[in-house]
Formats: C-alpha cells, structure tokens, sequence
C-alpha cells in the first residue's frame, strides 16, 4: 500500500498546478518544483528530469527511489512512457531517447494522475496541462515552495531570492494569496537573519490573511511569528503567541497545525519554563501516538526533551534510551531546525551519563550539519547545550569556528559562545534573558558560586531535579 501511495504521489507531482508538494518528516522535497525550474514547463522530458533530479537529493522515506518508477505521461497529443520494463506492443521505442517509448494520442490507461497497473506492471500515470493562466498560476505557487523549503533549509539567501521572484509574479498576475503566501516566508528570512521588521512583516501577513479568509496562511503566520519570537524575544511572549496560534488551529480545525506545535514546541516551551510535569506528560503522549502510527514532524523532539528531565530525576538509562531515539529519528534529515537542536540534547544527555563516544559523534554530526550555512536559523535552538557538551569533550573550539561566523547573534548563541569560554554565569545570565529558567539553572550551577548555586537548588527543587540537586548541595557543603 505504501509503494501505491508512492507511485500516486509521484504521479501527481509532474503536474503543472499550484501546490502539489510532498512533505516527508525531517526531509521536506517539494518535486512539484521541477515544473517550474525545468527550462521549458511543456517539456515532457525537461519536466521528467527534474523531478528525478530532485527526487535524488532526498528520499520520500527509506527504500523509495522515484526514479526507479515507470511513468506514462500524457503531455495532450502524445503519451510518452518512461523505464518500464514490459512496454505494451502500442508502444514505439524512440531512438533519440533510451528507455522512452511513445504512444500517438492519450494511451487508455492514463485517465488521471494516478498509479495504475500497465502490462501487469504498476505505473505512475500522469496528465500535464498547459494552458496559458494554469501554467503561469503554477509558475508563481511553485516558486513560493521553492522559497519556502530553501527557507525551512535555512538557505536564507535562496530563499529571499526565489521568494523575491515569487512575490513579483503574485502581485503581477494579481494573485493576492500567493502573494500572502510570498510575504509570509519572506517575513520569516528576514526576521531569521536578525531583521526585526522580519516581525512586523509577519504581523502584515495575519492581517492579511485575516483580510482575505486565507486561513492556511494566517496559522502559518502566526506559527512563524511564534517561532521567532524564541530567536528575538522571550519565553513568555511566546508562550502567548503558542496559545493563540492553537486555538485558531482548533477554532479552523487545522488538526495538522495543533499536532505540529504540540508535537515539539509545546513540549520544549514548558520545559525551558519549569512546567516539567507537563512538559513530561506532553511528550509521553505524543511518544504513544507516533509509536501508535500517527505522523509527525520533528518525531524525534518529544525523546528529546522526555530524556532531558529523566536525566534530571536520575533515570540515566532511560534517558540514554531516548537519547540514541532522538539521534536516530532525527538525524538523517538534515533539516537544521529539526536535526540540531535535537542532537545538542542528545550529545547533553549523553555527556551528562559518561557515554563521550556517542556525544563525540552527536556533536561532530551537528557541527557538520551547521558548517555549511550562512544563517544558522532555528538551528541555534539548544545550542547552548551543544557548546556545554562540546566543553565537556575539549572540542569547544570546532562550535565556536561555526557559530562566531555568523553575522547576527541571537541570544541563544550568545549564551552558546559564552559557555564554550567557560564563562557560566554571563550564559546563565543570558539565559535569563531569553526566558529558559532550566538552562539558566543549569549554568548558574556549572558557575560554582555559592550565590548561583543557591539560586539553582529552588528551582531544581521545584521542577524534580534530583542530580542537579545533588551536586549542587555538594558543592554548597564543600564551600
């Protein structure tokens, strides 16, 4: 049923309309982009290659390869059929092409973008369209995925390329919800490299799409907003943006928004804000749900985060358990806001219980995965914990190259920086700031000073901590 599901969404990525994106977790793949950066849309073949071509940069999930997919596509006046291995005789082989055969007209077998079985083989069938308002509707909304996953990539200079691109074919073709949809991730790029009026953009686009009833983009602007309030505000601004965001989720029955928020950020919010009983309570839940079969983004957060207070309270097995889930759900991605706040818990947890084999490999990984961007985005998420572990393994020095090259400095990574100079209590400070009330205990106690640590015993007393609070009793006896 899965490999049927494959070939139907394969299918219908070869089409030239708005919108036909397929979003696996962790891996985002928009194939409908290939219509719009083929050289010629009515390119049957063109339009072929760069699905394949993006098809290859990420897989749908593990042991799918489109590009092994026989396909029959119907471009209006001919019926071109790709890589099948039994072709029917009604078939020609096109010399000029290996591995094409033709069909003059619309072969019987293709009636929609669909699977079917072709010669007792199962194909991805698929009718193209071009007349002129389709195509040019469908150049502009394929633009604006194209931005869109260069930005959830934070490829922030693609994106603000392409998005730009998007938002002028919008406003020229007088598309005011692809326009909507244009701003939206315009005003998250900007916001994400340091530009505050990347807010006020957002706050522009709910209103906007208030405005228009455009609803799929008024809870994506308010999710975006929330979001980045984390980067340039506090936590308590976002815990009310979480809560307004969700009941117009509810309030427009968009259950996806509702399992997307409270699948990684409701948990981390009241986790960083000493609401661990709920913040434990949340992530059992949304652990139960996806062993349970239901899909998420991000699967590997709640582990993440469960583990972070079984450490705590002493459960270190356990934790070490979610630890290895977190890195092995989320590692293979990619995705930055996803993938490394997820190994910086990790390679905590795993610092925190002794295991610097697999801590070494969370951190090399994550400072791999950061390497190679301009704008670190959400991806400076936890990453004080990353620069924490990196101390912990002398390695402070390969985060520090990665994040001092970076041009605006939230204060996630100023607090990141000032914990691989060992300098605790300007991070525990800088926590403060931010609003996470755990991490700046936990600093406040790596400091030593008998005024921090005291501070940290009524809050790890609070929340349960029961290692920290061992250590940091010790430390006040022995002073």
């Amino acid at each position: 049923m899965r490999t049927l599901l494959c070939f139907t969404l394969l299918a219908l990525t070869l089409t030239a309309a708005p919108a036909r994106n397929v979003e696996s977790r962790g891996a985002a793949v928009s194939f409908s982009a290939a219509a719009a950066s083929a050289p010629d849309a009515a390119d049957v073949y063109a339009v072929v290659e760069e699905v394949d071509r993006i098809a290859a940069r990420a897989a749908l999930w593990p042991g799918f390869d489109p590009r092994r997919v026989p396909l029959a596509v119907f471009d209006g006046r001919t019926t071109f059929l790709f890589r099948h291995p039994n072709p029917p005789p009604e078939f020609v082989s096109l010399s000029s092409r290996q591995g094409v055969w033709a069909y003059a007209g619309r072969h019987e077998s293709v009636t929609a973008n669909a699977p079917v079985k072709l010669n007792g083989v199962w194909t991805a069938t698929a009718m193209l369209r071009f007349d002129a308002g389709r195509t040019a509707r469908a150049q502009a909304a394929l633009l604006n995925e194209r931005a869109r996953y260069a930005m959830l990539a934070s490829r922030a200079d693609d994106a603000l390329e392409v998005g730009a691109k998007a938002l002028a074919m919008a406003e020229h073709l007088g598309l005011d919800d692809l326009r909507v949809r244009a701003l939206n991730t315009l005003g998250v790029v900007h916001a994400g490299v340091g530009d505050p009026a990347g807010l006020a953009e957002l706050d522009s686009v709910i209103e906007l799409a208030s405005q228009a009833n455009a609803i799929t983009e008024l809870l994506r602007g308010w999710n975006n907003r929330t979001a980045l309030l984390i980067l340039h505000r506090n936590f308590q601004e976002v815990r009310a943006a979480e809560t307004e965001t969700l009941r117009l989720a509810r309030h427009y029955g968009h259950h996806g928004f509702v399992r997307f928020i409270e699948g990684a950020a409701s948990i981390g919010n009241r986790y960083h804000t000493g609401e661990w009983d709920d913040a434990y309570a949340r992530a059992e839940k949304v652990i139960a749900d996806i062993e349970q079969g239901a899909p998420a983004y991000g699967a590997g957060t709640p582990h993440g985060f469960r583990g972070l207070i079984r450490l705590a309270r002493d459960d270190d097995a356990d934790a070490e358990a979610d630890a290895e889930r977190t890195v092995e759900i989320s590692g293979p991605s990619g995705d930055p806001q996803s993938v490394n706040p997820n190994l910086a818990m990790a390679a905590f947890i795993f610092t925190s219980v002794g295991n610097t084999q697999r801590s070494g490999a969370a951190v090399t990984h994550a400072v791999e995965n950061l390497r190679p961007l301009r704008h670190l985005g959400f991806g400076v998420m936890e990453s004080p914990m990353l620069a924490w572990a990196a101390v912990e393994l002398g390695r402070e020095a390969e985060v520090v190259e990665v994040f001092e090259r970076q041009q605006w400095k939230p204060l996630w990574l100023q607090a990141s920086l000032a914990v691989a100079a060992r300098d605790f209590r300007g991070a525990a400070d800088l926590c403060a700031e931010i609003g996470t009330t755990t991490l700046e205990a936990f600093f406040r106690l790596q400091s030593g000073r008998a005024e921090d640590v005291r501070a940290a015993v009524e809050y790890f007393r609070s929340v349960g901590a029961t290692r920290y609070l061992r250590e940091a009793e010790a430390l006040l006896a022995s002073a």
